[in-house]
């Protein structure tokens, strides 16, 4: 399983290397752009990834929890909960459509 998640209209850079980039340009681009994968598992109705590569190295070697519904004949739902450093809860949610 591979997970590409970026925000839309990322500017593009002036340099093709991102080793020319500044601090600031480094932090928006990590900002903007998210990507893990790894092997993956169905228990009861929930997917559970096993990170094996991840932009945030922090990922690596975690389990990732994605609450699963199917919607309708062709979308998979895929949900799950943060609680931000504040304490306040975000809801994620991810739809495929096959």
């Amino acid at each position: 399983m591979s997970a590409v998640i970026m925000r839309q209209a990322r500017p593009c850079f002036a340099q093709e290397s991102a080793r020319q980039l500044t601090i600031d340009q480094k932090a928006d681009a990590f900002d903007s752009y998210f990507h893990y994968s790894g092997r993956w598992v169905i228990e009861n109705h929930d997917l559970i990834h096993t990170v094996e590569f991840s932009l945030n190295q922090g990922f690596i070697g975690t389990k990732q929890r994605r609450h699963a519904q199917m919607s309708g004949d062709r979308n998979l739902v895929l949900s799950a909960q943060e609680k931000s450093n504040g304490g306040a809860i975000r809801h994620h949610y991810l739809e495929w459509r096959r």
